[in-house]
Protein backbone atom coordinates (compact mmCIF):
# COMPACT_ATOMS: atom_id res chain seq x y z
CA UNK A 1 0.00 0.00 0.00
CA UNK A 2 1.69 3.50 -0.92
CA UNK A 3 2.08 6.14 1.36
CA UNK A 4 1.54 9.64 0.10
CA UNK A 5 2.02 11.66 3.09
CA UNK A 6 -0.07 12.46 6.33
CA UNK A 7 -3.96 14.02 6.95
CA UNK A 8 -4.13 16.58 9.21
CA UNK A 9 -5.76 14.50 11.60
CA UNK A 10 -5.50 11.13 11.08
CA UNK A 11 -7.52 8.62 13.40
CA UNK A 12 -5.70 6.09 15.83
CA UNK A 13 -5.65 2.50 16.19
CA UNK A 14 -4.40 -0.14 18.11
CA UNK A 15 -4.40 -3.88 17.41
CA UNK A 16 -2.43 -7.16 18.63
CA UNK A 17 -0.79 -10.23 17.22
CA UNK A 18 -1.80 -12.64 20.04
CA UNK A 19 0.55 -15.75 19.44
CA UNK A 20 0.19 -19.31 21.29
CA UNK A 21 3.00 -21.69 22.13
CA UNK A 22 2.04 -23.82 19.12
CA UNK A 23 2.62 -20.43 16.65
CA UNK A 24 -0.30 -20.00 15.95
CA UNK A 25 -1.78 -16.58 15.46
CA UNK A 26 -5.64 -15.06 16.33
CA UNK A 27 -7.58 -13.75 13.81
CA UNK A 28 -10.96 -12.32 13.24
CA UNK A 29 -12.68 -12.69 9.80
CA UNK A 30 -14.64 -9.20 9.96
CA UNK A 31 -17.81 -9.06 8.61
CA UNK A 32 -18.56 -8.26 4.37
CA UNK A 33 -20.92 -5.36 5.97
CA UNK A 34 -18.25 -4.16 8.39
CA UNK A 35 -17.10 -0.42 8.21
CA UNK A 36 -13.79 -1.23 7.34
CA UNK A 37 -11.55 -4.74 6.04
CA UNK A 38 -14.90 -6.36 5.19
CA UNK A 39 -14.71 -10.11 4.06
CA UNK A 40 -10.66 -10.06 5.53
CA UNK A 41 -9.11 -11.48 8.78
CA UNK A 42 -7.14 -9.57 10.66
CA UNK A 43 -5.38 -9.02 13.97
CA UNK A 44 -7.98 -8.12 16.84
CA UNK A 45 -7.98 -4.58 17.91
CA UNK A 46 -9.47 -0.89 16.85
CA UNK A 47 -9.97 2.45 17.32
CA UNK A 48 -8.51 4.23 20.06
CA UNK A 49 -11.02 6.62 22.13
CA UNK A 50 -10.31 9.70 24.63
CA UNK A 51 -11.05 7.57 27.55
CA UNK A 52 -7.74 5.36 26.96
CA UNK A 53 -4.61 6.51 28.98
CA UNK A 54 -1.91 4.68 26.15
CA UNK A 55 -2.42 3.05 22.91
CA UNK A 56 -1.58 -0.32 24.98
CA UNK A 57 -4.93 0.28 26.85
CA UNK A 58 -7.30 0.82 24.05
CA UNK A 59 -5.88 -2.65 22.69
CA UNK A 60 -6.79 -4.25 25.63
CA UNK A 61 -9.90 -2.71 25.79
CA UNK A 62 -11.11 -3.52 22.65
CA UNK A 63 -9.98 -6.91 22.40
CA UNK A 64 -11.41 -7.62 25.96
CA UNK A 65 -14.46 -6.24 24.41
CA UNK A 66 -14.55 -8.22 21.08
CA UNK A 67 -13.13 -11.40 22.25
CA UNK A 68 -13.94 -11.17 26.10
CA UNK A 69 -10.24 -12.18 26.70
CA UNK A 70 -7.67 -10.43 28.92
CA UNK A 71 -4.16 -10.21 27.48
CA UNK A 72 -0.94 -8.61 28.33
CA UNK A 73 0.79 -6.45 25.53
CA UNK A 74 4.42 -8.18 25.42
CA UNK A 75 5.89 -5.31 23.06
CA UNK A 76 5.52 -2.79 20.14
CA UNK A 77 5.68 -4.05 16.60
CA UNK A 78 5.05 -1.31 14.32
CA UNK A 79 2.77 1.06 12.86
CA UNK A 80 0.68 1.46 9.86
CA UNK A 81 -0.83 4.09 7.63
CA UNK A 82 -3.81 3.66 5.65
CA UNK A 83 -7.16 4.54 4.80
CA UNK A 84 -10.80 3.69 4.69
CA UNK A 85 -13.45 5.09 2.77
CA UNK A 86 -13.60 8.28 5.34
CA UNK A 87 -10.54 8.94 7.30
CA UNK A 88 -6.69 8.37 7.22
CA UNK A 89 -5.81 5.86 9.92
CA UNK A 90 -2.32 5.19 11.56
CA UNK A 91 -2.93 1.28 13.58
CA UNK A 92 0.05 0.35 16.14
CA UNK A 93 0.55 -3.26 15.80
CA UNK A 94 2.10 -5.25 19.40
CA UNK A 95 2.86 -8.54 20.67
CA UNK A 96 -0.04 -10.10 22.91
CA UNK A 97 -0.38 -12.89 25.17
CA UNK A 98 -3.58 -14.13 26.49
CA UNK A 99 -3.52 -14.04 30.38
CA UNK A 100 -7.13 -14.67 31.23
CA UNK A 101 -10.41 -15.49 29.62
CA UNK A 102 -12.11 -18.79 26.94
CA UNK A 103 -11.70 -16.67 23.57
CA UNK A 104 -15.37 -16.39 21.73
CA UNK A 105 -16.90 -14.30 19.15
CA UNK A 106 -18.63 -11.33 21.25
CA UNK A 107 -19.39 -9.16 18.58
CA UNK A 108 -20.96 -11.50 15.82
CA UNK A 109 -22.60 -8.59 13.81
CA UNK A 110 -19.18 -6.89 13.94
CA UNK A 111 -17.18 -10.98 12.89
CA UNK A 112 -17.77 -13.62 10.64
CA UNK A 113 -15.42 -16.29 12.65
CA UNK A 114 -12.68 -16.48 14.94
CA UNK A 115 -9.83 -18.79 14.33
CA UNK A 116 -5.69 -20.01 15.04
CA UNK A 117 -3.67 -19.99 12.46
CA UNK A 118 0.04 -21.02 11.92
CA UNK A 119 1.94 -18.03 11.39
CA UNK A 120 3.82 -19.47 8.33
CA UNK A 121 -0.13 -20.71 7.01
CA UNK A 122 -2.23 -17.29 7.65
CA UNK A 123 -5.24 -17.10 4.65
CA UNK A 124 -4.29 -14.89 1.73
CA UNK A 125 -6.93 -12.46 2.80
CA UNK A 126 -5.64 -10.48 5.65
CA UNK A 127 -5.80 -7.04 5.76
CA UNK A 128 -2.64 -4.88 5.50
CA UNK A 129 -1.89 -3.62 8.73
CA UNK A 130 -1.99 -7.43 9.91
CA UNK A 131 0.18 -8.21 7.24
CA UNK A 132 2.62 -5.63 8.60
CA UNK A 133 2.59 -7.14 12.13
CA UNK A 134 3.68 -10.39 10.80
CA UNK A 135 6.16 -9.44 8.69
CA UNK A 136 7.21 -7.27 12.13
CA UNK A 137 6.92 -10.26 14.16
CA UNK A 138 9.61 -12.28 12.30
CA UNK A 139 12.05 -9.74 12.12
CA UNK A 140 11.54 -9.24 15.72
CA UNK A 141 12.30 -12.76 16.26
CA UNK A 142 15.17 -13.15 13.54
CA UNK A 143 17.03 -10.02 15.61
CA UNK A 144 16.24 -11.31 18.99
CA UNK A 145 14.30 -9.23 21.56
CA UNK A 146 16.72 -6.90 21.84
CA UNK A 147 17.11 -6.34 18.27
CA UNK A 148 20.08 -4.36 17.10
CA UNK A 149 23.23 -6.05 14.83
CA UNK A 150 26.81 -7.02 15.13
CA UNK A 151 29.31 -5.17 14.88
CA UNK A 152 29.87 -6.11 11.25
CA UNK A 153 26.87 -5.53 10.03
CA UNK A 154 26.29 -1.91 7.74
CA UNK A 155 23.64 0.02 8.82
CA UNK A 156 20.71 -0.07 6.78
CA UNK A 157 19.01 3.56 7.36
CA UNK A 158 19.79 6.40 9.67
CA UNK A 159 17.23 9.11 11.40
CA UNK A 160 18.66 12.48 12.85
CA UNK A 161 16.40 13.59 14.83
CA UNK A 162 17.27 18.03 15.93
CA UNK A 163 16.45 17.90 20.06
CA UNK A 164 14.76 21.26 21.26
CA UNK A 165 11.29 21.26 19.88
CA UNK A 166 11.36 17.62 18.12
CA UNK A 167 12.68 15.64 21.10
CA UNK A 168 11.46 18.15 23.42
CA UNK A 169 8.18 19.25 22.11
CA UNK A 170 7.57 22.80 23.50
CA UNK A 171 11.07 23.12 25.14
CA UNK A 172 14.78 23.27 24.98
CA UNK A 173 17.64 21.39 27.01
CA UNK A 174 18.84 25.17 27.98
CA UNK A 175 15.04 26.14 29.33
CA UNK A 176 14.94 22.81 30.72
CA UNK A 177 18.21 23.25 33.02
CA UNK A 178 17.75 26.92 33.70
CA UNK A 179 14.40 25.54 35.97
CA UNK A 180 16.74 23.32 37.71
CA UNK A 181 18.48 26.39 38.72
CA UNK A 182 15.85 28.79 38.69
CA UNK A 183 16.90 30.92 35.97
CA UNK A 184 14.35 30.79 33.55
CA UNK A 185 13.48 34.39 32.70
CA UNK A 186 16.98 34.64 31.65
CA UNK A 187 16.91 31.85 29.35
CA UNK A 188 13.71 32.79 27.99
CA UNK A 189 15.01 36.18 27.02
CA UNK A 190 17.85 34.61 25.08
CA UNK A 191 15.31 31.87 23.51
CA UNK A 192 13.48 35.10 22.36
CA UNK A 193 15.85 36.87 21.03
CA UNK A 194 17.66 33.87 19.58
CA UNK A 195 14.04 32.76 17.69
CA UNK A 196 13.81 36.18 16.53
CA UNK A 197 17.37 36.35 14.99
CA UNK A 198 18.95 38.85 17.12
CA UNK A 199 21.28 36.70 18.11
CA UNK A 200 23.23 33.78 16.71
CA UNK A 201 24.51 30.58 18.04
CA UNK A 202 27.65 31.55 19.27
CA UNK A 203 26.24 34.36 20.79
CA UNK A 204 23.75 32.58 22.82
CA UNK A 205 26.43 30.17 23.76
CA UNK A 206 29.02 33.03 25.41
CA UNK A 207 25.85 34.12 27.26
CA UNK A 208 24.27 30.46 28.84
CA UNK A 209 27.92 29.69 30.23
CA UNK A 210 26.96 31.22 33.40
CA UNK A 211 24.24 29.41 33.80
CA UNK A 212 26.68 25.84 32.68
CA UNK A 213 29.13 27.00 35.40
CA UNK A 214 26.84 26.53 37.99
CA UNK A 215 25.92 22.64 36.63
CA UNK A 216 26.56 19.27 38.45
CA UNK A 217 25.75 15.72 36.39
CA UNK A 218 22.34 15.54 38.76
CA UNK A 219 21.28 18.59 37.71
CA UNK A 220 21.84 17.75 34.25
CA UNK A 221 19.80 14.11 35.07
CA UNK A 222 16.81 16.00 36.99
CA UNK A 223 16.72 18.71 34.17
CA UNK A 224 16.15 15.61 31.62
CA UNK A 225 13.82 13.47 33.57
CA UNK A 226 11.15 16.23 34.29
CA UNK A 227 11.72 17.52 30.82
CA UNK A 228 8.73 16.57 28.16
CA UNK A 229 9.70 14.52 25.80
CA UNK A 230 8.13 12.75 22.60
CA UNK A 231 6.38 9.50 23.85
CA UNK A 232 6.95 5.62 22.34
CA UNK A 233 10.76 6.92 22.24
CA UNK A 234 11.85 3.48 23.46
CA UNK A 235 8.80 1.59 21.22
CA UNK A 236 10.28 3.36 17.95
CA UNK A 237 13.92 2.37 18.65
CA UNK A 238 12.77 -0.83 19.40
CA UNK A 239 11.54 -1.06 15.76
CA UNK A 240 14.56 0.74 14.36
CA UNK A 241 16.74 -2.14 15.74
CA UNK A 242 15.04 -4.80 14.08
CA UNK A 243 15.88 -3.04 11.06
CA UNK A 244 19.38 -1.65 11.69
CA UNK A 245 18.58 1.33 11.17
CA UNK A 246 20.80 4.02 13.24
CA UNK A 247 19.21 6.45 14.85
CA UNK A 248 21.04 9.88 16.05
CA UNK A 249 20.37 13.02 17.57
CA UNK A 250 22.01 16.80 15.87
CA UNK A 251 21.66 19.38 17.99
CA UNK A 252 23.25 23.18 18.63
CA UNK A 253 22.24 22.63 22.15
CA UNK A 254 24.62 21.16 24.80
CA UNK A 255 25.51 17.62 23.73
CA UNK A 256 25.80 16.72 27.75
CA UNK A 257 21.88 17.19 27.44
CA UNK A 258 21.64 15.25 24.20
CA UNK A 259 23.64 12.46 25.17
CA UNK A 260 20.55 11.32 27.75
CA UNK A 261 18.76 10.34 24.92
CA UNK A 262 21.74 7.47 24.05
CA UNK A 263 21.45 6.83 28.01
CA UNK A 264 17.92 6.69 28.55
CA UNK A 265 16.92 6.05 24.81
CA UNK A 266 19.23 3.87 23.36
CA UNK A 267 20.45 6.45 20.64
CA UNK A 268 23.02 5.46 18.62
CA UNK A 269 24.88 8.43 18.28
CA UNK A 270 24.99 11.64 19.82
CA UNK A 271 26.17 15.01 17.98
CA UNK A 272 25.88 18.89 19.54
CA UNK A 273 27.92 21.71 21.29
CA UNK A 274 30.31 20.50 23.45
CA UNK A 275 30.61 22.43 27.05
CA UNK A 276 32.53 21.13 30.13
CA UNK A 277 29.59 20.83 33.16
CA UNK A 278 31.16 21.44 36.20
CA UNK A 279 30.78 24.32 39.11
CA UNK A 280 33.56 27.12 38.17
CA UNK A 281 34.06 29.76 35.26
CA UNK A 282 34.21 28.12 31.54
CA UNK A 283 35.97 30.11 29.40
CA UNK A 284 34.83 29.92 25.77
CA UNK A 285 37.95 28.26 24.18
CA UNK A 286 37.21 25.41 26.05
CA UNK A 287 33.31 25.19 23.94
CA UNK A 288 32.86 24.04 20.74
CA UNK A 289 29.49 25.65 19.19
CA UNK A 290 27.71 23.93 17.00
CA UNK A 291 25.69 26.40 14.08
CA UNK A 292 22.62 26.26 12.14
CA UNK A 293 24.65 26.07 8.89
CA UNK A 294 26.92 23.41 10.18
CA UNK A 295 24.09 20.93 10.94
CA UNK A 296 24.07 19.64 7.43
CA UNK A 297 27.68 18.83 7.06
CA UNK A 298 27.91 17.10 10.46
CA UNK A 299 24.54 15.27 8.85
CA UNK A 300 26.96 14.21 5.99
CA UNK A 301 30.18 12.93 7.96
CA UNK A 302 27.84 10.33 10.14
CA UNK A 303 26.53 9.30 7.35
CA UNK A 304 29.70 8.65 5.51
CA UNK A 305 31.26 7.27 9.00
CA UNK A 306 28.27 4.77 8.63
CA UNK A 307 28.18 4.14 4.91
CA UNK A 308 25.12 5.31 4.97
CA UNK A 309 24.15 7.19 1.16
CA UNK A 310 21.89 10.39 2.06
CA UNK A 311 19.18 9.06 0.20
CA UNK A 312 18.65 6.43 3.42
CA UNK A 313 18.88 8.98 5.74
CA UNK A 314 15.91 10.60 7.15
CA UNK A 315 16.01 14.21 9.53
CA UNK A 316 13.12 15.23 11.53
CA UNK A 317 13.56 18.94 12.83
CA UNK A 318 10.83 21.45 14.16
CA UNK A 319 12.19 25.14 13.43
CA UNK A 320 14.09 27.49 11.32
CA UNK A 321 17.47 25.62 12.97
CA UNK A 322 16.64 23.02 10.59
CA UNK A 323 16.06 25.15 7.85
CA UNK A 324 19.97 24.38 6.10
CA UNK A 325 19.77 20.33 6.87
CA UNK A 326 16.29 20.43 5.32
CA UNK A 327 17.67 22.24 2.13
CA UNK A 328 20.52 19.44 2.00
CA UNK A 329 18.66 16.00 2.86
CA UNK A 330 15.69 15.57 1.05
CA UNK A 331 13.41 12.54 2.78
CA UNK A 332 12.90 15.53 5.89
CA UNK A 333 9.80 15.29 8.60
CA UNK A 334 9.18 17.90 10.26
CA UNK A 335 7.80 17.28 13.37
CA UNK A 336 5.65 19.58 15.50
CA UNK A 337 6.57 22.44 12.99
CA UNK A 338 6.10 25.89 12.27
CA UNK A 339 4.51 26.81 8.85
CA UNK A 340 8.10 27.88 7.50
CA UNK A 341 9.70 24.69 8.07
CA UNK A 342 6.96 22.60 6.81
CA UNK A 343 6.79 23.84 3.39
CA UNK A 344 10.61 22.72 2.96
CA UNK A 345 9.67 19.21 4.09
CA UNK A 346 8.59 15.73 2.55
CA UNK A 347 6.02 15.45 5.26
CA UNK A 348 4.60 17.03 7.70
CA UNK A 349 3.19 15.73 11.12
CA UNK A 350 1.45 16.98 14.05
CA UNK A 351 1.65 14.49 17.39
CA UNK A 352 3.70 13.69 20.68
CA UNK A 353 4.02 9.70 19.87
CA UNK A 354 7.41 8.90 18.03
CA UNK A 355 6.13 5.48 16.34
CA UNK A 356 3.59 7.64 14.06
CA UNK A 357 6.84 8.64 12.04
CA UNK A 358 7.27 4.85 10.92
CA UNK A 359 5.07 5.18 8.40
CA UNK A 360 6.92 7.71 6.60
CA UNK A 361 10.35 6.59 7.27
CA UNK A 362 9.12 3.05 6.12
CA UNK A 363 8.54 4.38 3.42
CA UNK A 364 11.86 6.59 2.30
CA UNK A 365 13.71 3.32 3.70
CA UNK A 366 11.59 0.20 2.03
Amino acid sequence: MSFSGYNERPRRGGGALIVNELNEVLLLLRSVTARNDGGLWSQPGGALSDGDATPEAAVRREILEELGIQIRVQRFLTATCHRDHENQWIAYSYLGQIEEGECRRCEPEKHDAVGWFRIDQLPENINHVTSDAVDAYHMHMCHGRDGGRSGDEASAGLIIFDMDGTLLPGTTANLELARILGAEGVVLELERSYCSGLIDNHTYASRILDLYSKLSEDHVEQAFKRAPKLNGLLDLVSWTRARRIDVAVLTTGPAFFASKFKEHFRFDHVIGGMFPVHRGPIEMSSCVVMRDAGKPEHAQALCTRLGVPVGRCVVVGDSRSDVALFGEFQNSIALNSDDALAGKALYYLRTLFAPDLIPAVSHVLR
